[in-house]
């Protein structure tokens, strides 16, 4: 019998708020999939990442409902990473780009495709930082932080380029994931005055992020165009 979730005071909120990501990721292709026909499809590769959002959330589940073992805990890094580099990729590949980003890009995924093995081989992480009786991040954690950060920043420089009616949207996907990376400081276990589990809300404002992120596409990709073609 898995006592684990009963055991440890915020697990049942970390796997309900785990799954609830792959909830997301279906409502998102659904909804990509009931639109379709009205206005033009968001690109294959934005779509992809919804596709990933509801694989990972699969494992995260699975790893905070089943005792947060070495093995479980990789299988969801693996995905988180594979997640966070398609992000990556999207944004880089949204527009024209110099040779040498593609190729950081790739890096990237190279760097990604370590961390996952080097976790399979171990069957452990490197503690990168501590933040006392908070929390912390391990090493390749940090590789997750630094994909999404990049993913930001690249997003603010092109901000002038996006069309007018996507920009406040663009801006408001980064904040919530900034809000989401300062509630993923904190351990799987820390709750906030004895009522907020802070992981399982890092879930479900990471869910958020998601849904603004579809809908910062939608309008550029998909609303935007349409309107352009009735006008003409």
């Amino acid at each position: 019998m898995n006592t684990w979730i009963y055991e440890a005071p915020a697990a049942f909120a970390n796997v309900v708020s785990g799954f609830s990501l792959t909830l997301v990721g279906l409502l998102l292709l659904v909804l990509n999939r009931c639109l379709n026909g009205f206005f033009p499809p968001q690109p294959l590769r934005w779509r992809l990442v919804y596709i990933s959002l509801v694989v990972t959330g699969i494992p995260t589940g699975l790893y905070h409902g089943w005792g947060e073992t070495p093995l479980l805990r990789t299988i969801d890094l693996s995905t988180n990473l594979v997640l966070a580099w398609l992000g990556l990729y999207c944004v880089v590949y949204d527009r024209p780009r110099p040779r040498w980003i593609a190729i950081g890009t790739w890096m990237f995924f190279g760097l990604s495709l370590v961390a996952i093995v080097g976790r399979l081989a171990l069957s452990n992480d490197f503690l990168f930082f501590e933040l006392q009786n908070w929390g912390g991040f391990f090493l390749s954690e940090i590789l997750l932080i630094v994909q999404g950060l990049i993913t930001m920043v690249i997003y603010l420089i092109n901000l002038p380029k996006l069309p007018p009616p996507a920009r406040p949207l663009c801006v408001l996907t980064i904040a919530i994931f900034l809000m989401g990376m300062g509630l993923a400081t904190a351990s799987n276990q820390q709750i906030l005055w004895d009522l907020l589990p802070i992981h399982a809300l890092w879930h479900f404002v990471a869910g958020l992020a998601y849904l603004s992120l579809w809908i910062f596409n939608f309008v550029r990709f998909s609303v935007i165009p349409s309107r352009a073609v009735i006008q003409r």
